[in-house]
């Protein structure tokens, strides 16, 4: 799954020296680079972020190696971190972005950790769905922040991903495993028949790197939005046809969040006071699915 393409591999150099310059020796465990950079066909270069997680021991303190590492956060590097407690209880909750970074993540260190991750395997449940589909409702949260600031960029990766971990879920939801990169993603989509559905991701995969301005930013976002629609409507009844109408009422609140209650995605903003719009209701399968959770966790 690693990319040797040269020109990738330099991409995350600087942020590694400045990571090992920054973080003491004593509380690293790990270093892992994951997302878009390793794919090929995935890395838009001054769209895509290089994605490096650093994994710390539980000794150490997340907060303050945040802070150490915080220049280098925007515009190239996304950098979090976390102490291996939690990538050892996402991994094995079966969190998909925790499976997806072990599994398909660059180990620099090659520590332990990751090899006995790797060794234990990834175990797919209704909780990888329900993780996702929280991911959604969090990213359609932000991106509402992100039009409010006029963050072009941040505004078109958001988009994007709105649309592939949308189709991601869909397909996830039918084949019951870890369906996460983009070729994954597209591989899986073509076995069932999904050409136009493929076509259109890779579309606005395409289409990404040529926005320019916040009009054309809020164009694609309302693209990327109703391919969410179409791939999710056997799963979701969307209640928010238009993105704009989202915006709108947006316009003057001081945050917003996207997170799900058992019915489907709701938005929580707040004006004058805090309030609630709902995005989808779930249909009968995801309802399911969440009751079967709720019974087995």
């Amino acid at each position: 799954m690693h990319h040797k393409n040269e020109e990738i591999n330099t991409a995350w150099e600087q942020g590694l020296n400045i990571i090992f310059s920054k973080v003491p020796k004593e509380c690293l465990v790990d270093v892992i680079i994951c997302g878009s950079v390793l794919e090929k066909m995935d890395y838009d270069e001054g769209f895509s972020d290089i994605d490096i997680i650093v994994i710390i021991r539980d000794t150490c303190d997340v907060l303050r190696i945040d802070a150490l590492l915080r220049d280098l956060m925007a515009p190239t590097y996304d950098i979090t971190v976390y102490d291996e407690s939690s990538v050892i209880d996402g991994f094995l909750k079966g969190t998909p972005f925790f499976g997806s970074i072990i599994l398909g993540g660059k180990s620099v260190l090659n520590s332990d950790l990751v090899r006995d991750l790797r060794s234990n395997g990834f175990k797919f449940t209704n909780y990888a769905i329900l993780d996702e589909l929280s991911y959604l409702a969090t990213v359609i949260g932000r991106v509402l922040l992100d039009v409010k600031k006029e963050n072009i960029i941040a505004i078109a990766n958001r988009a994007y991903h709105i649309a592939k971990y949308g189709l991601a879920t869909a397909l996830m939801i039918k084949y019951r495993e870890l369906i996460v990169d983009l070729k994954d993603i597209v591989d899986k989509a073509e076995k069932l028949g999904y050409v136009e559905k493929v076509r259109e991701l890779i579309r606005l995969r395409n289409k990404r790197k040529n926005i320019r301005d916040i009009h054309s930013a809020i164009r694609y976002l309302n693209e990327t939005y109703g391919f969410l629609r179409e791939v999710l409507s056997e799963y979701c009844d969307f209640i928010i046809q238009d993105m704009n109408d989202l915006i709108s009422i947006m316009e003057k609140s001081v945050y917003t969040w996207g997170i799900l209650d058992k019915e489907g995605i709701i938005l929580v903003y707040m004006n004058n006071e805090r309030e609630i719009i709902r995005v989808c209701n779930f249909k009968v399968q995801l309802k399911d699915l969440i009751i079967d959770f709720m019974k087995n966790r």
